[in-house]
């Protein structure tokens, strides 16, 4: 039993995750695991860098355009948004 858990976590996951097969995923534990590697992964490769990414070229620039505090807004809520959801999901 332990083996084929570590055959899904470290070979099946990454393949599904990354071909985006996830809907392949059937058991109920893999599928919160799976889950939570995926908003994991929305949140430190995705929502975060960029809106630092955001945030540091506004700052280099020195420049300050409506248009990019709502960029920045709409980019801090979704990053709060995505915490919130993975927040609820790991609590229930």
């Amino acid at each position: 039993m332990i083996v084929s858990e570590w055959f899904v976590q470290f070979f099946f996951l990454p393949i599904t995750m990354y071909t985006g097969f996830g809907r392949l995923v059937v058991l109920h534990e893999i599928k919160t695991k799976f889950l939570y590697i995926c908003m994991g992964q929305e949140i430190f490769l995705h929502s975060l860098p960029l809106t630092l990414l955001m945030v540091y070229n506004n700052i280099m620039l020195r420049k300050s355009f409506k248009l990019d505090v709502f960029s920045f807004v709409f980019a801090a809520l979704n990053l709060a948004q995505v915490i919130m959801e993975l927040t609820i999901l790991r609590c229930y």
